[in-house]
Parts: structure tokens; sequence; C-alpha cells
């Protein structure tokens, strides 16, 4: 069962001149982000804080600094108290919490807006959902995601094509769409699975001007369709289509040349595995046991340049074709940092040398990073790397 109870003194020192947002947050849609998964315990800390409880009628405050404490071991729900508040969803909302000041904590960093207990997917656990005004978080997200001291231009990008990414989450959580299970009870997780996003202390004036200058502005495809947005750090000279990388399509992506990056970080990486070891992945990719493949012929890689996306193997006379991004999937980012790279025999060995780190889908943040240097500014940036898309201001 959850257990409260202790309160413990706290201290939270906020500038009061820092509480009021930059932005007009009645237009404003707020998100719900998963900041925190699979807790066992949950202490929060605030100024007046307010806590609203599962089924409860009336609102608890506390007056003062103070810290609240959530305990989420072994948490067991009875059948007809899951049914009554949560029906057929996995998560069940169990706490809400808020602070006149705006501003909570939770594990060293503070956040506004309000703080959400639920339910693990197991029910043996807590999540901690942060509720905030979409523009506070894609401002401290910019500091996550790129680097709050980059150009304003660039900023403006990664705030734009964000948005977008969060936008289109939150459209199919309100629609009912395409949902995981697990993803009842928020819009997104901050994390490398969606965007990771940031506190209170990460935003600061730069990223709040990007922000509110682009407010509101998202991309969409030719169909008028907000489609979700990608980005990575440095595609190694140009980018892939969605489906290139992943198993589906996605509307409004063209592969683009990207001649800004290359100066920044290393010029390549290099890979070397046995044929056993590249087997083996090959194995894992096509789902295939290649024990006799082996029997029929040695290896055999068809010339390969940095471009293809398709390598041909072969054993005997047997061709595989295997997607690069799929090798890397099962080889790891690590030994894989991109997937711009060219396959070779030498020696006995198979070796990659690649360029670029990430998918390398939509905008490379390196190359814009490089455009805004130039003098480009946010729109010509964006252009440049989804010329199929447009911009949109939806408040």
């Amino acid at each position: 069962m959850l257990k409260y109870g202790r309160i413990l003194f706290c201290s939270l020192i906020v500038s009061i001149s820092l509480i009021f947002s930059t932005f007009a947050i009645a237009e404003i849609p707020e998100i719900q982000v998963r900041i925190g998964k699979n807790l066992q315990k949950i202490l929060i800390e605030g100024r007046n804080i307010q806590r609203q409880m599962l089924g409860g009628k009336k609102t608890q405050v506390y007056q003062g600094k103070k810290t609240l404490e959530f305990i989420c071991k072994n948490l067991h729900l009875t059948s007809s108290l899951f049914n009554k508040f949560i029906g057929t969803q996995k998560n069940l909302f169990v706490s809400k919490v808020t602070s006149t000041s705006g501003i909570l904590k939770w594990n060293q960093t503070p956040y506004r807006g309000e703080l959400v207990i639920a339910t693990s997917e197991n029910q043996k656990s807590c999540d901690l959902i942060n509720k905030v005004p979409l523009e506070n978080y894609i401002s401290s997200l910019l500091a996550k995601e790129m680097n709050s001291n980059w150009p304003l231009e660039a900023l403006k990008a990664q705030a734009v094509a964000a948005r977008t990414y969060a936008y289109q989450k939150m459209s199919l959580k309100s629609n009912q769409e395409y949902l995981d299970e697990e993803d009842s009870s928020f819009d997104l997780e901050s994390s490398e699975k969606h965007q990771v996003g940031g506190g209170f202390f990460d935003e600061t004036q730069v990223t709040n001007q990007a922000a509110l200058e682009t407010k509101g502005e998202v991309l969409v495809a030719g169909h008028g369709k907000i489609t979700p947005i990608f980005y990575h750090a440095k595609c190694g000279g140009r980018t892939f289509k969605p489906d290139s990388v992943w198993e589906s399509s996605v509307a409004g992506y063209t592969s683009v040349i990207c001649p800004y990056c290359y100066k920044y970080g290393h010029a390549n990486w290099k890979l070397s595995l046995s044929k056993k070891e590249f087997l083996s992945a090959v194995g894992q990719v096509k789902k295939l046991t290649l024990k006799a493949h082996q029997k029929k012929g040695s290896l055999v890689l068809a010339s390969d340049f940095q471009d293809r996306i398709l390598l041909r193997v072969y054993l005997g006379e047997d061709p595989i074709l295997v997607k690069k991004p799929w090798l890397r999937q099962v080889l790891g980012r690590k030994k894989l940092p991109s997937n711009n790279f060219r396959v070779y025999m030498e020696n006995g060995k198979v070796k990659f040398v690649g360029r670029g780190y990430g998918h390398g889908v939509g905008m490379c943040q390196l190359g814009a990073l490089e455009m805004a240097k130039q003098g480009y500014d946010y729109k010509t940036i964006l252009a440049h790397y989804f010329p199929l898309h447009r911009i949109k201001k939806l408040y």
C-alpha cells in the first residue's frame, strides 16, 4: 500500500523574479512528461505544497517548505478500486502535487507545473509525471537535446522540431491512436526513447527566447498533417528517410545532402569484426540459421559505398541483402555510432568505416549549428533538412 505521513523540512530557494513565465500560459497546451519510471520511493520538495489524493474530494495543504514522501514498493490495488478509477487503462492516478510557487523539486531537480504520481504498469511501483506548459518544456529541452550556448537560430530550429515531435505525441494520446499499453497516463517520456527534457534551471534567457519566437510553430507535411519530426547529432554528409532506418515510412521525408557537419567531431569511426561475429549479426538481422549457408562457400562482400543502404553478402552463390541500419540495431550504437558507413573485407576481417553519430533521419544538429554560424535563419535550416515540410503556427 502507499504510505504517506513523514513530512520533512527542506530547503528550496527560488528567486521570485524567475517564477513568472515568459509565455502567455492561457494559450499554450500542457504536456504530460514521464520523468521517473518504476520508482520505489518518491520525495517531492516545495513551498506551500498542495496534494490531491486518489479519490479524495479535499486537497491537503502544507504551509512553508516541506518534503512529501511517497512509498510505492509492493503497491497492490483491489480490483474494485482499480476498475473504479482507471477502467481499462494500465496506469492509475494516485496523487497530484502542486505548489503556490509554481516550482516543485524531485531528484535534486526543480520542475515547473505539477507532479503526478501514478502506478507503473506492473502496479508494484510508481511513475512520476510532470504536467507543464508545452513552451516551458521546449525551453528546458533545448539545453538537453542541443546546447543552450549555441546560436539562437539553431535553437529555434530545434525548438520547432522538438515541438512538432511532442505535439504529434500529444495528438496521438488525445485520439487514442498507436499507444503502447504503458503509455496511458502521459504523452511522452523524458528519455532517448522520445526526447530528453530538462527542469526549471535548464531554462535560460536564450532558450526562452528560442521557444518564444517560435511559439506554436510546428512542421507539417504536404498533406497538412503533423507527422513525427526526427533529429540526430551528426549525419556525416547526408540524411536518411525513416523507412531506410526503421520498418515504417513517414510522409514528407527525403534524403538530403549535408555539407555542414563534417568539421565537427571525428571525421570517421571504425570497427573490425571476425567473420564469425559478422555472420552472427547477419543471422540475427535476417532471422536465419547460417550454418548451412556457410558450408556452401566462403564469405564474400559485394563492393559497398557509403551512400548505400543495402549490403549484399554472399555465402557461396547465395546472396543475402541486409539493411545497414538493421545491422546497427543488432550490433548496438557503441559499435556502430551511425547508419552512415561502408563495409569491406581486409586480412580476413570484416571492417566498418563510418561517419556521423545517430540514426541520421531528419535534422542534423551539428549541421544546424554550422548553418546558424554561417548566418542562416531557422526557417532556412528547417527547409534544408525538411524540404517537403512547411511551418504552421498552431497557437
